[in-house]
């Protein structure tokens, strides 16, 4: 989203998005002092958020499994300092076997309740649209 000076246009609308998620998850998912945690939560800029750390970081975006229940690995917001140009913010997916198994069975659990769904013969408009946004 962002390299250095540049902001890649296809992804930089998702910095005012996903800016907000990156410094609510560093504060549910880091042990911070209270002092930490403050300047966590008036960061502005990714300069702000790269002093607290003072290092390369990312965080784990939670994605909440419909079929167990329990939190998957969502995609990771990095930040990391370049030089001379600054800092690169993304967003990366890991690409891990153990990670794949995870979504894979979540997506078929997923498309098998929306099958069945519209198997039912329902036609509950918004529920159909829940389904079909779970997938």
């Amino acid at each position: 989203m962002i390299t250095g000076q540049y902001h890649v246009v296809r992804y930089s609308p998702m910095i005012e998005l996903s800016y907000p998620i990156m410094k609510e998850e560093m504060l549910k998912q880091m042990n911070f002092t209270e002092n930490k945690k403050q300047l966590v939560k008036e960061a502005k800029t990714c300069e702000d958020l790269y002093n607290v750390m003072r290092r390369d970081f990312w965080i784990v975006t939670p994605c909440h499994s419909v079929r167990t229940g329990k939190i998957l690995e969502g995609t990771r917001l990095t930040l990391q300092k370049t030089e001379p140009e600054g800092y690169e913010y993304s967003i990366r997916t890991p690409g891990t076997p153990p990670r794949w198994i995870d979504y894979d069975l979540e997506l078929q659990h997923a498309f098998e309740i929306l099958t069945e769904y519209v198997r039912s013969g329902e036609t509950n408009w918004d529920k159909l649209c829940d389904q079909i946004l779970c997938i």
